[in-house]
């Protein structure tokens, strides 16, 4: 009986389903013994606080110092929402019509035009257009837009601070308390520089302390 020899059918293909661009390309680095480089950004982890590398168009990673599992994606409180913790490397945005009580949010900027009470860290600018109750606010800089009225229960830690609205509680910043015409503070403040602009009120006391306390 004759003997039958099967013959494997090779595609010279790059598998996958990138552009036939991005294949040619692959499949040159390939043959050539390089592999290709993907492109990393530095975050720093929400969880023990130290800077590590993820991938630049990844939605999640790891940090490689502790180990978490770290979310890079935007986040947006919409109403009704029933996820009240977020925790994301990305951006936070709370819309026009949202109303929600009971937030605890960690992100990289925040942006409230809505009313979402509830505990704020966040790395880089929290921008706040609507009205809160806030138990906690850490941020590298503070804007309470025209129109806010914002009640911090226990104080807020921020670098800068730029008031066009009400504020009400204390605040420390680092550098700068910045009221603009118009502004309302109501509480304390410490704080290297308090600018007061005319028509800004400031209701509370004022201590001057050295930049970077």
């Amino acid at each position: 009986m004759p003997e039958y020899k099967t013959t494997p059918i090779v595609s010279e293909a790059v598998s996958g389903l990138l552009p036939k661009g991005e294949r040619d390309i692959k499949g040159a680095l390939g043959a050539a013994g390089h592999a290709p480089r993907v492109p990393m950004r530095e975050v720093i982890c929400y969880e023990c606080g130290h800077p590590c590398r993820v991938p630049g168009a990844a939605l999640s990673g790891n940090c490689s110092h502790c180990h978490a599992h770290l979310r890079l994606a935007d986040a947006e409180l919409k109403p009704g929402s029933k996820r009240l913790t977020v925790r994301t490397i990305g951006n936070v945005y709370v819309p026009t019509e949202t109303v929600l009580s009971g937030v605890d949010v960690t992100c990289h900027n925040l942006t409230m035009l809505g009313r979402a009470s509830g505990r704020y860290r966040v790395r880089g600018t929290a921008d706040i257009s609507g009205s809160a109750t806030v138990t906690e606010l850490t941020a590298e800089k503070l804007i309470i837009e025209k129109g806010a009225d914002v009640t911090l229960e226990n104080g807020a830690r921020v670098k800068d601070a730029e008031i066009y609205g009400i504020l009400r509680g204390s605040l420390q910043a680092e550098r700068q308390i910045h009221l603009h015409n118009h502004g309302l503070l109501i509480g304390d403040c410490r704080c290297a520089e308090r600018i007061l602009e005319r028509g800004a009120v400031h209701n509370g006391i004022f201590l001057r302390i050295s930049p970077g306390t």
